[in-house]
């Protein structure tokens, strides 16, 4: 069996990003991984060629989405590949450390009770006009806030929930190796929220195993206007998916637990409702494509919608 599943999906590929991604995989320092390329049908990238030098390599495979998928679900159709002990998913404009592989990996071997680990990592700028303000929050929270090593699962969500399921803790899936396992008892990626996928996927992971945080800059997440991220917050896409999670989360925590995760929302959707009205104010569009569990609550419970609303104006 083979230790590591690496799975790169990918979208409209720049030939010098996803060739940097491919050759940080192919230069780790362990050899036991194969890496599977999944394009979601990419029209104006020729992503195969992009990478035809590489695909002899007997490590390296490589398939192409018969139409669109989304994010989501092509992150789910890189799942249908391999049957490792590990799966680490690095996208196509990242990229690792040649040890990242060899440090992730050790973290899962020698902690039966971990069931993923998060490393730190490195962010490269493409364009000088991207704002990453958003970033640099994220790195000095983790630094001041989350320790490494072992982190309990249920006493790290309780503590995230607090917090507003914010910022994104656990970090970008290309910094996240998880066991196979744990992957098949959580389930696919949500397939039609639109920015929080990620942290969704985190915390319905939390709420099965215990997180390891490797302190160790292992690698670099690029930051550009075509990735998904910036395209997102710039359509006003997915301001409503934390809503989402926090409705998972409370269905799915213990009873005893319950009443203080609700606390929680409360104060969150107090900040949600003060970020849509402050966007509006501002002329900014706010979606609520993929936002269903949104739509939903405000159809039941719409005097409680409404007095959060009337409070922060």
């Amino acid at each position: 069996m083979t230790r590591v599943n690496v799975l790169l999906p990918a979208y409209e590929p720049k030939k010098e990003h996803i060739c940097a991604a491919v050759e940080s995989v192919l230069n780790q320092s362990t050899t036991d991984f194969k890496l599977h390329i999944q394009d979601d049908c990419s029209k104006y990238e020729d992503t195969k060629n992009h990478i035809s030098k590489y695909l002899d390599n007997s490590r390296v495979s490589f398939k192409v989405n018969k139409k669109n998928l989304g994010i989501g679900p092509n992150w789910n159709k890189c799942l249908e590949f391999g049957d490792s002990q590990y799966i680490a998913y690095l996208f196509h404009d990242d990229i690792w450390d040649p040890k990242y592989l060899e440090k992730m990996s050790k973290v899962l071997d020698e902690n039966d009770d971990i069931g993923f680990v998060s490393a730190r990592h490195s962010y490269i700028k493409d364009d000088d006009y991207i704002d990453t303000s958003s970033y640099d929050g994220l790195k000095t929270f983790v630094k001041n806030n989350i320790l490494s090593g072992h982190n309990n699962g249920r006493e790290l969500l309780l503590w995230w929930a607090e917090k507003g399921l914010t910022p994104n803790i656990i970090g970008e899936p290309s910094f996240v190796m998880f066991r196979r396992k744990l992957i098949e008892e959580v389930g696919p990626f949500h397939e039609t929220m639109p920015q929080f996928l990620d942290s969704e996927y985190s915390i319905r992971c939390l709420l099965k195993t215990n997180w390891y945080y490797l302190d160790e800059d292992l690698g670099s997440f690029r930051i550009h206007k075509a990735a998904a991220s910036a395209q997102n917050e710039e359509k006003g896409l997915g301001k409503f998916d934390r809503f989402e999670c926090f409705q998972m989360l409370i269905k799915k925590s213990k009873k005893e637990d319950k009443a203080k995760l609700k606390q929680s929302f409360q104060k969150a959707f107090d900040g949600m409702i003060k970020k849509y009205i402050k966007r509006r104010g501002k002329g900014k569009s706010v979606s609520t494509k993929g936002s269903g569990a949104f739509k939903k609550f405000l159809l039941r419970h719409p005097l409680f919608v409404f007095r959060t609303i009337f409070r922060n104006k």
